[in-house]
């Protein structure tokens, strides 16, 4: 409690109430058409420093901005990640809509994320199962270096625990029987598919309302 953090201007509902709930203090990062603007960022975040403030983490949505369903450009992971390098912010990147991305095919050209351009073990990465399988499907993973992926396990062991078992235990016999455990690509091939035919009729249902 009394922490501060960062957080998108326009954010998901849930994820805020979990926030304050907290008692942490929330500051509103400014946002354009292509998500997080860096230049009025970097303003915020020396504003905060002069008047003693500094942020210990910034939560984002990078990909299907959610509610503005924005798409950070790659250029923008870079400068952000710079920022939080300058100023010692944590990046929890919630990435649930990533393979979501309707003018991808597959796996392909699905961009980075401020994992992929992680050089100091800062960044923490949330994915869901829930929007490629099925909407109720609540199980999803988490990616980062070993501290961050402990303390998370550590939090989660005081609170949710863990998902449901049953739900694992199917997960793993879709990932690894049915489409294919290599242990050089533990998704397989069947996920690539999968992924491709929801992005194909997501593209059409875009295309239908535009």
């Amino acid at each position: 409690p009394g922490d501060h953090i960062l957080v998108e201007e326009y954010s998901f509902t849930a994820a805020l109430d979990s926030i304050v709930s907290l008692g942490l203090k929330v500051h509103p990062m400014p946002m354009d058409e292509h998500g997080v603007d860096p230049g009025k960022l970097s303003a915020l975040l020396s504003t905060l420093a002069s008047q003693g403030i500094h942020p210990k983490a910034m939560y984002t949505i990078p990909v299907g901005q959610n509610p503005c369903g924005s798409r950070l450009p790659e250029s923008r992971y870079h400068e952000i990640y710079a920022l939080a390098r300058a100023h010692n912010l944590f990046i929890i990147e919630d990435d649930a809509y990533f393979y979501l991305q309707h003018s991808c095919k597959g796996l392909e050209g699905l961009g980075p994320s401020y994992l992929s351009v992680d050089q100091d073990g800062r960044v923490l990465r949330l994915d869901s199962f829930s929007k490629v399988l099925a909407p109720g499907f609540r199980i999803g993973w988490v990616t980062g270096s070993q501290r961050l992926v402990q303390a998370y396990d550590s939090l989660t062991y005081c609170s949710s625990q863990s998902g449901s078992s049953l739900s694992i235990m199917l997960l793993g016999k879709l990932l690894d029987d049915t489409w294919g455990g290599d242990p050089h690509d533990p998704f397989g091939t069947g996920f690539a598919l999968h992924v491709e035919q929801v992005q194909q009729l997501l593209g059409q249902r875009f295309r239908a309302l535009v």
